[in-house]
């Protein structure tokens, strides 16, 4: 038996359609940061794939839950695996020929070029977003040391709908939103982009981003959307190495902009030797964060996240859940990520 959603109107909810064109901010969003900055795509010289599921307000009725599945690396990777000349070839009388070689390699090393995408989808109640994008990304060494600014696009369609049949409102006859949806279908298609740009090293980043810098419908009924703006986001983080194998990792982002729900997360990890990691984080909307994850041999990674509620909605649910599965493929050098 299907539940049945009653409203006095639907216009108020009608907002979602624009908020739900980007990611919903998850607990874990640097696990992800390429869907919030597609600067970051191909940060790493590994292919870096990731699915994940939150379930948000656990035990609420009718409550926020995502799914998501994302890949990432690099289209010139195999440049980045090459020989050292001196170690495989036959010894030549004019051992300088190898500077120039070397130079080439080193060249090409820096020179990154990152792709990727996600496939998201995220459901609360009635309303259910499906979503996809591609993204590219251009690593630009800066100077002699490991800095580099990178500049990033993406492009993405994304598919909102609501399940109609369980829509009932007091005054059906009279209200606009959902006449229209009645006449000319629940369903809306977009295509949307976004850009960004990141200046990171080893040990820190600094990443600006403008989601939703346009937003098309190129299907579904128009008359019910409201204006599209766009959404501006800010990620930062820093390493900072305690010994050989401890290293702690403060980070944060803000998301916000002109019609939109300002947004901000802040968090500090706890890594030891990239095997293991505890972390603890606090949302602006109360919500205090806790979580943990492991790392198996540079191959395998897994994380979990709990968010423990404090707002008003505290009594009605049991918190937020997020778990996470990564894979590390082509890490033949057995890289150590970024990791913020």
């Amino acid at each position: 038996m299907k539940k049945v959603c009653f409203l006095t109107s639907l216009l108020p909810l009608m907002v979602s359609v624009v908020y739900g064109q980007v990611p919903m901010l998850q607990s874990q969003y640097f696990q992800n940061a390429p869907a919030f900055n597609p600067a970051l795509a191909g940060l790493e010289t590994y292919w870096d794939i990731k699915a994940g599921y939150r379930q948000q307000w656990s035990g609420l009725e009718d409550a926020p839950e995502s799914m998501f599945f994302s890949a990432y690396g690099l289209l010139n990777h195999l440049e980045h695996h090459f020989y050292d000349p001196k170690a495989y070839s036959l010894r030549i009388s004019d051992p300088s020929q190898y500077g120039e070689t070397e130079h080439t390699l080193e060249t090409e090393r820096k020179a990154k070029k990152g792709i990727g995408g996600f496939v998201l989808q995220d459901a609360q109640g009635i309303f259910k977003q499906v979503s996809g994008q591609l993204n590219y990304a251009h690593h630009f060494p800066i100077g002699n040391s490991d800095a580099y600014l990178s500049l990033g696009a993406t492009l993405g369609l994304t598919n909102y709908q609501i399940d109609f049949v369980r829509v009932r409102l007091r005054d059906m006859d009279n209200d606009r939103v959902y006449n229209s949806l009645l006449n000319n279908g629940s369903s809306n298609t977009f295509l949307n982009g976004s850009w960004g740009l990141c200046y990171y090293t080893s040990e820190y980043y600094f990443s600006y981003g403008m989601a939703s810098v346009f937003s098309t419908v190129i299907s579904g009924n128009k008359e019910v959307l409201q204006e599209n703006s766009p959404q501006h986001q800010v990620m930062m983080g820093y390493r900072l190495n305690l010994n050989h194998h401890f290293a702690l990792l403060p980070s944060g982002i803000l998301r916000m902009g002109s019609g939109w729900p300002e947004e901000w997360m802040m968090n500090v990890k706890l890594r030891y030797a990239d095997r293991f990691w505890v972390g603890a984080g606090y949302r602006n909307g109360g919500d205090i964060v806790g979580m943990f994850g492991l790392n198996f041999d540079h191959f395998l990674s897994v994380s979990y996240s709990y968010d423990l509620t404090t707002s008003n909605i505290s009594d009605f649910n049991n918190g937020s859940h997020e778990v996470i599965i990564g894979l590390q493929l082509y890490n033949y050098t057995d890289t150590k990520t970024y990791f913020w």
